[in-house]
């Protein structure tokens, strides 16, 4: 970690350094200081759609499904991104959005080669899930 900090330091505006220092932290756990970080990206790289990917994911592992949701549709209206609607179903999913919730699973699924087997079975199980609540 020191030494994504001190490259920072050298080159603040390597976009790619400052990228692997908020995965860092998020893979860390520290959910707030990773938020900050890719906060940090996203005024240096506003249309850059790993940047919501990891805002998206970093409110999801905080509980903020609200933010989660937003910054998710933002990325999937800049890149088409089949692991981020499964993330927007189950988060639509916490906040009792159902429609919303089958709708991204839907989605999800129709991306997913059939040859992914674990990823199809996870994916339907989510989607009867939701669709049971409709």
């Amino acid at each position: 970690m020191d030494y994504l900090e001190k490259a920072i330091d050298i080159e603040p505006d390597n976009i790619e350094i400052r990228f692997l220092h908020g995965g860092y932290l998020f893979l860390a756990k520290d959910y707030e200081k990773a938020y900050d970080a890719y906060l940090d990206l996203l005024k240096k790289s506003p249309n850059d759609p790993k940047v919501y990917n990891g805002l998206g994911m970093i409110s999801y592992f905080r509980g903020d499904y609200k933010k989660t949701i937003e910054y998710l549709l933002k990325e999937t209206e800049l890149h088409s991104n089949s692991d981020s609607y499964f993330i927007l179903g189950i988060a639509y999913g916490k906040l009792e959005e159902y429609q919303n919730a089958v709708k991204y699973l839907e989605k999800h699924l129709d991306s997913i080669p059939v040859a992914e087997k674990e990823k199809r079975k996870r994916a339907e199980s989510a989607l009867l899930f939701f669709k049971s609540k409709l």
